[in-house]
C-alpha cells in the first residue's frame, strides 16, 4: 500500500513535470516532503544586563520591558517650538468636518483601504465592509460608526493593538534594531 501510495506521487509529480506545470509541481514536491523546520524556533535578545535570554519566556519579558519603556516614556515637548508652529501653520477652522459621515463618505473610506489587512485584534478584514453586498451589515456599520463618532466613546476593542516588530538591520538580538 505504501508504494501505491509513492509511486502515485512519482506519476503524479513527472506528469507535472512533463507538462511544464512547475506551480503543481513545486506544490507536490512541497507536500511530499512538508514544511522545512525552522532551527530557531525562538528568537532571542540581549537583555539589560548583556545576557542573551534562555527561554521563550524570558525573551517575552525582555520584549515587554522593551515596548514597556519605549511606549511610556516621557515627551520632550518645548512649548516655545509648539507656539512658533502653530503661529506659523494655522489654518482656518473647516467647520464642515463637524459633519456627521454619510453612506458614501464612509464606503469611500473602506475602498481606500488597503486589502489583507485586519484593523484590529478580531481580525475581521476590511474585505468584509468593502464588498458586502448586505445592507443590514452596512446599515448597522454606519450605526456604529455614528454612535462613534457623536458619543466621542469607542469600542474597548479598538484600543487594543498587536504590535509587530519587523528586523531592520543590524544586530538581531537587539531590541533597538526593529521597526515599531
Amino acid at each position: 500500500m505504501e508504494n501505491n501510495f509513492w509511486r502515485k506521487k512519482c506519476e503524479d509529480m513527472q506528469f507535472y513535470a512533463n507538462r511544464g506545470d512547475t506551480h503543481k509541481l513545486y506544490k507536490a514536491i512541497k507536500h511530499t516532503y512538508g514544511p522545512k523546520q525552522s532551527k530557531n524556533l525562538t528568537q532571542t535578545f540581549i537583555k539589560k544586563d548583556g545576557n542573551p535570554t534562555s527561554s521563550p519566556i524570558e525573551t517575552l519579558q525582555r520584549l515587554k520591558e522593551y515596548y514597556s519603556e519605549l511606549l511610556n516614556r516621557q515627551p520632550s515637548i518645548h512649548t516655545e517650538k509648539v507656539d512658533m508652529y502653530i503661529q506659523k501653520f494655522q489654518r482656518p477652522i473647516c467647520w464642515e468636518l463637524d459633519n456627521e459621515p454619510t453612506m458614501d463618505e464612509l464606503r469611500k473610506i473602506f475602498f481606500r483601504m488597503k486589502n489583507h489587512k485586519t484593523t484590529s485584534v478580531d481580525m475581521i478584514p476590511v474585505e468584509i465592509h468593502k464588498y458586502a453586498e448586505s445592507k443590514i451589515l452596512k446599515t448597522e456599520t454606519s450605526k456604529l460608526v455614528l454612535e462613534c463618532w457623536n458619543t466621542s466613546v469607542l469600542p474597548e476593542v479598538l484600543f487594543e493593538t498587536i504590535l509587530c516588530s519587523l528586523y531592520k538591520g543590524g544586530n538581531k538580538q537587539l531590541c533597538q534594531t526593529k521597526e515599531e
